[in-house]
């Protein structure tokens, strides 16, 4: 996972948020963790990411036909849903966020800014909120994926995946 979303977030993705062709996941306001006063996230994807997306959505095609989420899952009684938050292990109070930290941290090892890689995790920057949407830095925010999803593709020794 090379993207910075809450774990929450990210297993209940639904398909709408997905705009693959700005490289981007657009996800409701209300869906995430600070929403009073701000537009909608959008989160940069880095082409690998892309990618993987498109495969997700045909797959999530393949198990629930025209269903609204990217990863669907069967819930008690057969009913499909979203999926839910797991724990990682069996640890008190340690959950999935685990992943989102080591993101950060793996964005500050390939060189990302602090400034770029607080506002891809949708981190407030003083007065400057959503200044990315506005200011037209999208396309640095793009780069700074690209960054962390290579360093971290070539921490596993492997090369990047390239969307259709």
């Amino acid at each position: 996972r090379s993207c910075a979303l809450r774990p929450g977030v990210l297993v209940a993705l639904e398909r709408s948020w997905l705009d693959l062709d700005r490289q981007a996941i657009i996800v409701p306001r209300k869906r995430m963790k600070v929403n009073q006063g701000r537009p909608d996230f959008a989160l940069p994807l880095s082409q690998h990411v892309v990618g993987l997306c498109r495969s997700a959505l045909d797959l999530a095609e393949l198990t629930h036909r025209g269903g609204p989420w990217l990863w669907p899952t069967q819930g008690k009684g057969g009913a499909w849903q979203a999926t839910v938050v797991w724990r990682e292990s069996k640890l008190p109070n340690e959950t999935g966020h685990v992943l989102r930290a080591t993101w950060r941290t793996q964005a500050k090892a390939a060189g990302v800014d602090d400034f770029l890689a607080g506002c891809i995790m949708d981190h407030a920057a003083g007065d400057m909120r959503d200044v990315y949407i506005r200011s037209g830095i999208w396309s640095s925010l793009l780069a700074a994926q690209e960054k962390v999803t290579a360093h971290l593709l070539a921490q596993l020794g492997a090369a990047p995946s390239r969307p259709d």
